[in-house]
């Protein structure tokens, strides 16, 4: 059966989308196999190089040949070659996941019209937004190591000319953002109602959106927010304690970045047209 024409026209390195995709979604996958690695002993301080990987049930060292992305998952069952417990659903849920992100993020720049660097500089962005909400999520902190580069990446992206989601005039604009949204962020988070790392996300994300970072801050409200009555209602339900229940706020700050950077002019347009039309 022959592919879609659409599937067929030119990527972003004169390849056919389709294949592009394909080519990413592989690297997204071992990507994300190293991504596991990275989220897992980051926080604790350890390398990510040394040691190799190892089952972290029995300790074994893990063979090349049952270290490929999603593949050596099947193939052996969801368990350790060497002591058959099962390995967590982590590691292929975040291979797939990373795969998934980038394939998207390139498709969307490619159906937007963006060039070449862009995209790969929006990929680099998105990467770092997945460890981001991922290492957050696991344990309630955003390492430094990681939300700085992203705020020196939202900096010179958002102030360069190859900003695709503003004039070069008012690129300057979102220093100002970034810095109100991160000054905003931090006076919460001594409050107590948030971290420190969210600050420096939030400057990021305006560095990186300019005004376009109060749709992602509505989304990551209204996401974060529905999850975490949600899971008021369910620990009440259930007779378990509510107090000192905590839920990351990151991984949603994360996601609606991501929605921000492809959607945020169209959901602006969708609500003038709709709420104040």
């Amino acid at each position: 059966m022959e592919l879609p024409l659409r599937a067929m026209l030119p990527g972003l390195v004169g390849l056919p989308v389709a294949y592009e995709l394909a080519i990413l979604f592989l690297l997204g996958l071992f990507l994300g196999s190293f991504f596991s690695v990275v989220t897992t002993r980051l926080p604790e301080g350890g390398s990510i190089v040394y040691p190799g990987s190892r089952c972290p049930a029995c300790g074994a060292p893990i063979r090349w040949y049952d270290n490929i992305p999603l593949l050596s998952f099947v193939l052996l069952g969801g368990r350790c070659r060497s002591c058959r417990r099962p390995i967590p659903l982590f590691y292929p849920l975040i291979e797939l996941t990373t795969a998934l992100t980038l394939g998207l993020t390139w498709y969307f720049a490619w159906r937007m019209g963006w060039g070449l660097i862009q995209a790969l500089v929006v990929v680099l962005i998105a990467a770092l937004l997945l460890l981001i909400a991922v290492i957050d999520q696991r344990t309630m902190l955003i390492p430094d190591h990681l939300s700085f580069p992203l705020v020196l990446v939202a900096l010179l992206f958002g102030l360069s000319p190859l900003n695709p989601l503003f004039p070069p005039t008012v690129h300057w604009q979102n220093l100002l953002w970034g810095l109100g949204a991160g000054a905003v962020i931090f006076v919460i988070s001594a409050l107590g109602a948030m971290g420190q790392g969210d600050a420096l996300l939030a400057l990021a994300m305006g560095f990186l959106l300019g005004p376009h970072i109060l749709v992602a801050m509505f989304l990551a409200l209204m996401g974060g927010g529905l999850v975490a009555l949600g899971l008021f209602l369910y620990l009440r339900m259930s007779r378990r304690p509510t107090r000192g229940a905590k839920m990351a706020f990151g991984p949603w700050l994360c996601l609606a970045t991501w929605v921000a950077l492809f959607f945020a002019p169209p959901l602006e347009e969708w609500y003038l047209t709709s709420f104040l039309g």
